[in-house]
């Protein structure tokens, strides 16, 4: 039967797989040939036995066509790609692609599964293992399985660092380790952190093992070129940089870009959050991938708005304590004017902001009294009235 809407996707695959084997497959149902068609003077054939296509001076070019379920005919005109000059039969490097990771990665790649019970997760887990073969790029498998199959309540979920790994993992699997998922799905929310959370060399694990993570990072550091003096990538893997990196018009492009990629790649993997939620800088970040507007904009909002509080007086800072709300504001209740409570994260932990000497003092006596609190590393104290002008 015809194809309906696969019919251009299938022509395409088809047509790369010829030019890749070097073979145009022969047409399977053309016996003879219409008498009222000029083929000769055309100077056209239909291919009806297996023909060597082989890679010459010009370029090798094919047109697909493929009727959609309307009647539009649409075509694609392809092209050869060139050879690589590493790799003379233009194959993908097989080892390289095979673990989609450098040689001292300690990555490892999650395989999902699921189906609608024991039974059925048993067979696909075992058609996977004979699938997982070592011409297989394993990245790319991965994903492909992560994103592309509909999500049933009986789950097995897999970590590998290459193709062995993975079927050895998957040989190990028994129904005994699946897992039922309640009917009603679990929400999921992405919460973006604020300043005081960065530190030297974060993300860089990721950045060397996903390709998806470091393409994102690597446009925020394109986009940020010109806006910062210290370029993005430098700022948070070169430890030269350290205290740049505690300074707010650097510390807040930086973890922007990093909770931005992390986000993408999260998204990328199929995880798809029903509610995101940033505090302080990383509102931004919520609101970039929730839509309210493009990266561009988020990185020049970012910018602009650490450059302005860099202006300030340097003189504050921000201290978080163990304790409830009612305990910091009698804490504070002789120092209001100089620091207040800049957040709060949870029933027991509160973020104080302002004046250094006044938090110093604070957390001395916390100190004294063994009760867990500690400095931020913040340039400025944020959330505290220091940040009027």
């Amino acid at each position: 039967g015809h194809l309906e809407s696969a019919a251009g996707v299938a022509g395409v695959i088809k047509t790369l797989l010829a030019l890749h084997n070097e073979e145009i497959p022969g047409h399977l149902h053309c016996d003879s040939l219409s008498t009222r068609i000029p083929w000769a003077e055309n100077n056209t054939q239909v291919i009806t036995a297996k023909k060597v296509w082989n890679r010459g001076e010009s370029p090798r070019l094919a047109g697909v066509s493929a009727f959609g379920f309307g009647g539009t005919n649409s075509h694609v005109i392809l092209e050869e790609a060139p050879l690589s000059e590493d790799n003379e039969t233009g194959d993908v490097d097989a080892d390289s692609e095979k673990s989609g990771e450098s040689e001292n990665s300690t990555h490892k790649e999650v395989l999902f599964l699921s189906a609608k019970n024991d039974a059925a997760l048993t067979s696909l887990v075992k058609a996977h293992e004979q699938a997982l073969t070592d011409d297989v790029p394993f990245g790319s498998y991965v994903q492909s399985v992560n994103t592309r199959r509909e999500n049933f309540n009986t789950r097995a979920v897999v970590l590998a660092s290459d193709v062995d790994d993975m079927r050895g993992q998957l040989a190990s699997l028994t129904p005994d380790s699946f897992y039922q998922i309640p009917t009603k799905k679990p929400s999921i929310a992405f919460l973006f952190t604020g300043q005081g959370a960065q530190y030297w060399g974060m993300g860089k694990g990721l950045y060397d093992s996903s390709e998806r993570f470091r393409k994102t990072l690597d446009q925020c550091a394109s986009l940020l070129e010109g806006q910062i003096s210290v370029p993005l990538l430098d700022l948070l893997f070169l430890e030269q940089y350290t205290n740049e990196l505690n300074q707010t018009q650097y510390t807040q492009p930086a973890l922007f870009s990093i909770e931005y990629a992390l986000a993408d790649l999260w998204l990328s993997l199929g995880v798809t959050p029903q509610a995101l939620i940033g505090h302080s800088v990383g509102e931004f970040a919520a609101a970039c991938i929730a839509g309210v507007f493009s990266l561009e904009d988020a990185l020049t909002l970012i910018v602009n708005r650490g450059a302005l509080m860099q202006k300030l007086d340097p003189s504050g800072s921000m201290l978080v304590i163990q304790g409830d709300k009612g305990y910091a504001e009698r804490l504070i209740e002789k120092c209001r004017d100089s620091v207040s409570i800049g957040a709060v994260n949870g029933e027991k932990q509160i973020v104080l902001s302002g004046e250094t000497v006044v938090l110093e003092r604070i957390k001395e006596k916390l100190d004294t009294d063994k009760i867990k609190a500690t400095m931020l590393p913040v340039s400025h104290g944020f959330h505290s009235p220091l940040m009027k002008p």
